[in-house]
């Protein structure tokens, strides 16, 4: 449900498998503290905003995509991305996707 169940790669890369052909997104930036830099650093993650789903790395997802979209049909898919982020999580978005895509 979209109130409290989990963000996760498995269940994106499971409607794939099963012919869903459209995956929203909703990208958030969030500062996350990185023990070994001793620094803040910037991520982006999909959750559905406002609600207790959990979170999971934008990264994650994109990887789960490329690894079964096309697993089953051949027929494009359509990622929508709901778009969160002011522009250093933007440029993290564009940046993922062009490495893993």
């Amino acid at each position: 449900d979209q109130l409290t169940s989990s963000s996760s790669p498995d269940a994106v890369s499971r409607v794939l498998r099963l012919g869903c052909r459209v995956v929203e997104l909703d990208c958030y930036d969030v500062s996350a503290y990185k023990y070994a830099k001793g620094k803040f650093e910037a991520t982006v993650v999909v959750t559905h905003g406002g609600t207790l789903t959990s979170k999971c790395k934008f990264k994650h997802m994109i990887a789960a995509i490329r690894d079964n979209a096309f697993v089953t049909t051949d027929y494009p898919v359509i990622v929508t991305l709901e778009n969160h982020c002011k522009e250093e999580g933007q440029k993290l978005i564009a940046k993922t996707l062009h490495t893993i895509l």
